[in-house]
């Protein structure tokens, strides 16, 4: 994120706590929720942030009043074998 100059977005990152997991099923999905409320993306405007650091999978950061908020993972197998102990 500092590469893309997000500086404040990037301090967050370290402090990040994972509120909900994606409900959905699908197989590629690691996303997560970060927020301390429950909220859907398409209530609340922000912006999103696609991570392009040249790794292997997709991540989008989406940013709502200025905190992360949500966090789109997409083709990560270690992200979605960490969250299978949160889903619910």
């Amino acid at each position: 994120m500092r590469a893309q100059g997000e500086e404040r977005i990037a301090e967050q990152v370290d402090g990040l706590r994972i509120t909900g997991v994606c409900p959905c099923e699908e197989p590629s999905c690691g996303s997560f929720h970060t927020a301390k409320l429950p909220m859907r993306r398409w209530f609340m405007r922000g912006r999103q942030i696609e991570l392009l650091d040249g790794g292997p999978g997709d991540v989008t950061i989406d940013v709502v009043r200025g905190e992360i908020a949500y966090v789109e993972v997409l083709r990560l197998d270690e992200v979605r074998r960490a969250l299978v102990g949160l889903r619910q």
